[in-house]
C-alpha cells in the first residue's frame, strides 16, 4: 500500500520584491524545482538610483524574471541597460598603429572569414568606447543595497531548494511572501487567520532585528504567530542587536550572555521568559549567498569588480539544514547534528 506523504510546508517571509509595498502581498507557491516560475510570478522590479555626475540618467529600471537574470552578463543585455549605455558620448577613436589593417582591409578579411563555417554562433564585438561605462553601470547596480538585499533573499531560497533533490521521497512546498520594514506586522496579522487551518511546519523570517523597541515589538508578534501556528520560526538578528555597525566587529564582542544582561536588553529579557519564546530559533551572522562576480567569456573588458561576496541571512542555512535532514532521514530534527547533516 502506497501512502503519499504530505509536503513539508515552509513559509518564507523575505524581501523578494522590495518595491512591493502592500499589506496584502501575493502568496506565491513554489517547490525546489520551480524557483524560476516563482520569480516570473513575482517579477520584482527596482528603480536603482544613479549618480548624475557619472551617468546620463538618474536611475535604471531592473526587472528580474528568472534566477539567471541576476547575472551581470544578462543584466547588461536588457533594454534599459543598453539605452543608458547608448547615451554615453562616444570616445575618440585612438589613432591606428603603423602596420595595423585599415577598416577597409578588415572588412575584406571579414568577408573572407564569413564564408567559413566555424560551427560557432557569430557574436558582434562590443564597441570599445562603451566598455568602461558598462563596467561603471554594473558596479552601480550590484552595489545598490536594495538590489543586494533582494538578490540575497533569492540566493538564500536557492540554497534551501538545493537540499531537496529531484525525486526525493519527502517533498517540500514553499509559500513565498515579500515583506518590508513597514508591512511585516500587518502581513502576520493576515496570515494568522488565513493559515489557521493549514499552518506551515517551519516559518522563516529573513529580516534583521535590532534591540530597538520597534524590533522587539516585531519579535513579540512573531513569537505569538509561531505559537499559534505551532511551528518554529527562524528569526534573524542583525549586528545592530549587539550594538555593532556590521559583523566585521563581531570579534570585539564581549561574552554575549553578559552583554545581554545590560539595561538596553530589558525588553529582550522580558520576552525570553514568555512561553512563546520556545518557538523562536534565533539566528545571527550571515552566510555566503554567492562568490564575487568574475569576468565572463566575451565580457572581460566590462567586468564587474565587487568588493566582496554577497552575504545572505543565516536563517536560510537553518532552513536548509532542516531540509537536508528531511531529505536524508525523513525528519527535520537532525538539523543540528553536524556529524550527520552538512550543507
Amino acid at each position: 500500500m502506497h501512502i503519499e506523504l504530505p509536503p513539508f510546508k515552509i513559509l518564507a517571509l523575505a524581501s523578494f520584491s522590495p518595491a512591493l509595498e502592500t499589506n496584502n502581498p501575493p502568496r506565491i507557491k513554489a517547490d525546489p524545482s520551480s524557483l524560476d516560475q516563482a520569480l516570473t510570478k513575482i517579477r520584482p522590479t527596482l528603480d536603482i538610483p544613479l549618480d548624475r555626475n557619472q551617468f546620463p540618467t538618474s536611475s535604471i529600471n531592473i526587472s528580474i524574471s528568472r534566477m539567471a537574470d541576476f547575472r551581470p552578463k544578462n543584466i547588461s543585455r536588457t533594454a534599459p541597460f543598453k539605452s543608458i549605455i547608448e547615451q554615453f558620448p562616444a570616445e575618440t577613436t585612438p589613432p591606428r598603429q603603423q602596420g595595423a589593417p585599415s577598416a577597409k582591409d578588415s572588412a575584406a578579411l571579414d568577408d573572407i572569414f564569413s564564408m567559413i563555417d566555424s560551427g560557432q554562433t557569430e557574436q558582434q564585438p562590443a564597441s570599445p568606447q562603451h566598455e568602461q561605462p558598462k563596467a561603471k553601470l554594473l558596479q552601480a547596480i550590484f552595489a545598490d543595497p536594495t538590489f543586494r538585499k533582494m538578490e540575497a533573499a533569492w540566493r538564500g531560497l536557492a540554497l534551501l531548494a538545493k537540499q531537496i533533490p529531484s525525486g526525493s521521497k519527502n517533498s517540500v512546498e514553499f509559500t513565498l511572501i515579500s515583506i518590508s520594514d513597514n508591512n511585516l506586522i500587518p502581513v502576520l496579522d493576515e496570515l494568522a487567520e488565513e493559515l489557521s487551518a493549514t499552518p506551515p511546519e517551519l516559518i522563516l523570517l529573513d529580516h534583521n532585528l535590532s534591540n530597538s523597541p520597534r524590533s522587539m515589538g516585531i519579535l513579540e508578534r512573531v513569537m505569538d504567530f509561531a505559537e499559534n501556528m505551532l511551528a518554529p520560526a527562524t528569526v534573524g538578528f542583525g549586528p545592530q542587536f549587539f550594538e555593532l555597525q556590521n559583523w566585521a566587529g563581531a570579534e570585539k564582542l564581549q561574552f554575549i550572555p553578559t552583554l545581554l544582561e545590560g539595561a538596553e536588553y530589558g525588553r529582550w529579557k522580558t520576552l525570553r521568559q514568555q512561553p512563546a519564546a520556545g518557538w523562536i530559533v534565533a539566528c545571527a551572522g550571515n552566510i555566503m549567498g554567492r562568490t564575487m562576480h568574475s569576468p565572463e567569456a566575451g565580457f572581460e573588458n566590462s567586468s564587474l569588480s565587487e568588493r566582496g561576496p554577497l552575504w545572505t541571512n543565516s536563517v536560510w542555512s537553518v532552513a536548509a539544514l532542516c531540509a537536508r535532514s528531511l531529505s536524508e532521514y525523513g525528519r527535520t530534527t537532525l538539523f543540528a547534528d553536524h556529524s550527520s547533516i552538512r550543507l
